[in-house]
């Protein structure tokens, strides 16, 4: 697949929001540094509410924006992170092969999507760290998990870079597909959602110095 970063003014064919959650352990934060900068960072502060990064592709010569939301994954944030649901397309929902309970954890992130998330929402099971050599949850699990939840599942490592393009593509492509069968219509964020494309710009207005 040809991707590529367009200026932040190319109109896009279609704009999604996405979010990765998953517990605080979970490795969303090099998972996003990854795909972004293709850089990892082996002593990473905790994301402090919620972090924003856009990435353009070419998907079925589509220009597709992501609007990705990298959410604080503890407890003492989901008043600030529960926001965010709304008007989201596709969510990366992360746990650490290497740690059980985020695993476990798994079934109230599903609550929290089913409850704040609107009920198309695309969901992608990933298994993060897959790299490491304490793996307290099998391949095996993950894919019956996914299984029960009938979404898709892919395993990936930040740290060695596998699977982290995949599993970006597989949202993309999977919402992309979906805009051009009116049978499997998701929102369009730069037409029903201009409260995303408000904090958009808020962001970039107070981060960045420009828009």
């Amino acid at each position: 697949m040809y991707r590529y970063r367009a200026p932040l003014y190319t109109e896009p064919d279609f704009t999604f929001k996405i979010l990765v959650i998953g517990d605080g352990t979970s490795g969303k934060s090099s998972i996003l540094h990854r795909y972004i900068d293709n850089s990892f960072y082996h002593n990473y502060i905790s994301t402090i509410g919620v972090d924003f990064k856009i990435k353009v592709l070419n998907i079925f010569n589509k220009l597709i924006k992501l609007q990705i939301w990298d959410t604080a994954g503890q407890e003492r944030f989901k008043a600030i992170t529960t926001a965010y649901y709304r008007g989201v397309n596709g969510i990366l929902l992360t746990y650490d092969v290497s740690n059980r309970e985020t695993f476990d954890n798994i079934d109230n992130w599903i609550n929290d999507i089913n409850k704040f998330a609107p009920p198309d929402t695309l969901i992608v099971l990933v298994g993060n760290k897959s790299d490491s050599i304490k793996r307290k949850v099998t391949i095996e699990e993950g894919i019956n998990k996914a299984n029960e939840l009938n979404i898709p599942f892919i395993e990936t490592s930040a740290k060695d870079n596998i699977n982290i393009e995949k599993a970006f593509d597989l949202l993309g492509e999977k919402l992309t597909a979906s805009m051009e069968d009116p049978l499997l219509s998701v929102p369009q964020l730069n037409t029903l959602n201009n409260e995303s494309n408000n904090i958009e710009k808020n962001f970039f207005s107070r981060w960045c110095n420009f828009i």
